[in-house]
């Protein structure tokens, strides 16, 4: 027996449910003969009539009847496989390697992964936690796909895309361990000027934080009293909680130890303010795959809901983030 064309059963249905040739042709967006042609060829192959011509159009035969029945499932069958096909199609699978600045990864990817993983649990992701010079060299090297980058990396190679402008402030320790912490705690801000007298601990030269640092006090013509470098924000805010010292940070990397009642203690930095641009950035020669494509949209997901729940502060920057 010839096997059956599904397209003809789909022709045949579309006819069966119009009553007419014409209107069928209309709902399929093909031309009348055509539909007409794949009945009859699906009559033929049957051996047996499927329609019959009454007063305003055609109607079933019994035959047909007990053929649309059936002729329907089959049809929804085969929509639902190109359904399921096409979605598999577009699901993220394989591998991503994504750089995430030590400044930030902690506070940022444990919510990102959680997500990502229950969506896409068919992509193999490494995460490669440096800091932002290292992580710009290997994403133009070719062994990242993206990365998480702060400042303002200039490099042709890149495309850059800004998410946020991270309020940067001043971290002091916590409450009786040091006079003018105390003293300070009792504005809502802290100027820069203010800043540049305090004890500051931060990182070593050379590393992205410190030059935020830097090029924020060269505005107002000053130098920071930096009495302690070290290259790690979670030691750096050890010492602070130890009273030796003050650092900036931004707010997210402090707000858990803000809420606690014997916790270290943030201000906003004013005039000026500092901030600090947080960028996602991929190679301009890379095409974009699917599992870089969710990973993006999982990362700005994630900062909004930080932004929402307070745990961040600063300016959301990208047109695809709703604040």
């Amino acid at each position: 027996m010839t096997d059956i064309d599904v397209r003809a059963l789909r022709y045949f249905c579309a006819v069966a449910q119009f009553g007419s040739y014409s209107q069928a042709a209309l709902h399929l967006r093909i031309s009348q003969p055509a539909v007409s042609r794949q009945v009859l060829l699906l009559e033929r192959t049957l051996k047996t009539r499927l329609l019959r011509k009454v007063s305003k159009g055609f109607a079933l035969t019994e035959t047909g009847i007990a053929l649309h029945e059936k002729a329907q499932k089959i049809v929804g069958e085969v929509d639902s496989l190109y359904e399921t096909l096409g979605a598999a199609a577009r699901l993220p699978r394989g591998r991503l390697t994504i750089g995430v600045s030590t400044a930030i990864s902690q506070y940022l990817m444990p919510s990102v992964m959680r997500s990502y993983r229950s969506k896409y649990p068919d992509v193999a992701v490494h995460i490669v936690q440096s800091y932002p010079s290292a992580l710009t060299n290997l994403l133009i090297g070719g062994s990242l796909d993206m990365a998480l980058l702060y400042g303002n990396p200039r490099m042709a190679e890149l495309e850059l895309k800004g998410l946020m402008d991270l309020e940067m402030g001043l971290v002091l320790p916590p409450a009786k361990l040091s006079k003018e912490a105390d003293q300070l705690v009792k504005s809502n801000s802290v100027t820069l000027e203010t800043v540049s007298k305090l004890p500051l601990i931060t990182a070593g030269k050379g590393q992205d934080l410190r030059r935020m640092v830097d090029d924020a006090f060269s505005t107002i013509n000053m130098t920071p009293n930096i009495v302690i470098e070290v290259d790690g924000i979670s030691l750096a805010k050890a010492l602070v909680n130890a009273g030796l010292g003050f650092t900036i940070l931004a707010y997210n990397a402090v707000h858990s130890e803000v809420q606690l009642e014997d916790g270290v203690r943030f201000l906003p930095i004013v005039e000026p303010s500092m901030q600090w641009r947080l960028f996602l950035a991929t190679h301009r020669l890379k095409p974009e795959t699917l599992p870089m494509r969710a990973m993006a949209e999982e990362i700005s997901s994630a900062i909004v809901s930080g932004v929402r729940g307070r745990t961040w502060q600063g300016k959301l920057l990208s047109s695809d983030i709703p604040e």
